[in-house]
């Protein structure tokens, strides 16, 4: 997963990737996509096995993932 939480102070951005997807956040953002950090109580941890929706570089959904099951990371389709 690499994960690299965000510091309180909020430098740099929080991070991971899946499946060769690099997601990058950050409380400080102002967005409609995911962006709560490990720092300020987001859901987000190292070892975590997580399901990733997103479109481009928005997070729509994260699922954790059954235990035992691989960190995947999915678009929805295109219509």
């Amino acid at each position: 997963m690499n994960f690299h939480p965000m510091p309180l102070e909020g430098h740099p951005l929080e991070s991971f990737i899946i499946a060769n997807e690099t997601f990058s956040y950050s409380d400080y953002i102002v967005t409609p996509c995911f962006n709560k950090t490990s720092s300020h109580g987001g859901p987000i941890r190292e070892g975590l096995l997580l399901r990733i929706s997103f479109v481009d570089d928005c997070i729509l959904r994260i699922e954790l993932s059954a235990k035992g099951a691989q960190a995947v990371s999915q678009r929805p389709e295109q219509k």
